[in-house]
């Protein structure tokens, strides 16, 4: 656990300035460091933006989990993210959570979901859209952002986990460079034992062999993939064939997607590593973030079908 936070707390510090470049003079910070659920203060908080000409408009709501291998990182690392995003007629919610060793999975999810009583709550002040909500993450904030859309829609998932099913519809799901199947890794070794340490944190549970792993009481429930049904809102997800976190992950869910029929519209990179949209001023990131533009586009306008699914290849910052 202590090479895995390490690791990932450098990614943040060497990654801030990169990923911070893009500034919206239009966009506000209308609240700052809001507490979402009080058993947590000092994890649970979030961060409102929105563009200034829409601080009385009802807008749609995006609420955006940053990454972190579930050991790091923090909202600050996405506000330029956060910024970026209001240009869609949304108020987003850029939010920090519990993070292991201090809190585990369940106590996560559990956590998180206070965010739609949040959204409940604060509706009128901020004029929040309860009933268009579009959930966000990177990496680890990927799985989390699945694990509510299912803990909203799945009741299998919610006795699973133990979890009260969450009362709210879920409009949409952008999904960048996630983990959704961890037990897929478990035979393998990656850099500083990630994925072994992701195994301990999810179940508490040290990793001594793969067969071991599958006598555990969660093992069937961690790959939040296999939680997806028909009823799951439109898709934009991101995967590369060179993720040393993640690899094969987003190709598995988008053929979940595919046969589910559940719409969806996915940037596949042939070059980059996990989490390139991140680096806003790169060529690779331009063009993820024009088709995420695409789809926010179609989604909030009620566009988005099985019929116009999209699918772009990119290599080296350009379309192939």
């Amino acid at each position: 656990m202590f090479f895995t936070k390490f690791l990932f707390k450098q990614i943040d510090y060497f990654g801030y300035l990169p990923q911070n470049t893009y500034h919206d003079k239009n966009a506000v910070k209308i609240a700052s460091n809001q507490v979402y659920n009080t058993e947590n203060t000092k994890h649970c908080t979030l961060d409102l933006i929105c563009q200034k000409k829409s601080l009385q408009q009802k807008q749609a709501v995006f609420v955006n989990l940053h990454g972190g291998g579930f050991v790091a990182g923090d909202k600050k690392y996405r506000k330029s993210f956060a910024e970026y995003v209001t240009q869609h007629n949304v108020k987003v919610l850029n939010v920090n959570y519990g993070l292991a060793p201090d809190c585990n999975l369940l106590q996560i999810i559990n956590e998180l979901s206070a965010i739609f009583d949040w959204i409940k709550n604060y509706a009128e002040s901020y004029g929040l859209d309860e009933n268009k909500i579009i959930l966000c993450g990177d990496s680890a904030g990927s799985y989390l952002a699945l694990c509510l859309c299912a803990l909203s829609i799945n009741n299998e998932y919610a006795k699973a986990i133990n979890a009260t099913k969450i009362d709210t519809k879920i409009s949409g799901l952008v999904l960048f460079s996630g983990v959704y199947y961890p037990t897929d890794s478990l035979a393998s070794n990656m850099i500083f034992g990630v994925n072994h340490s992701l195994w301990e944190f999810l179940c508490g549970e040290k990793f001594v062999s793969t067969d071991s792993c599958k006598m555990h009481p969660l093992y069937s429930v961690i790959d939040i993939g296999n939680f997806l049904t028909k009823d799951f809102p439109p898709v934009f997800i991101t995967h590369s064939d060179k993720d040393i976190f993640c690899k094969g992950n987003g190709q598995k869910l988008v053929e979940k997607l595919k046969s589910m029929q559940i719409p969806y519209h996915e940037v596949h990179s042939t070059s980059d590593m996990h989490d390139w949209q991140e680096n806003m001023f790169t060529k690779a990131s331009k063009l993820t973030l024009a088709e995420f533009d695409n789809f926010m586009a179609d989604l909030l306008s009620n566009k988005i079908t099985t019929e116009n699914n999209r699918s772009i290849t990119i290599c080296r910052g350009k379309i192939i």
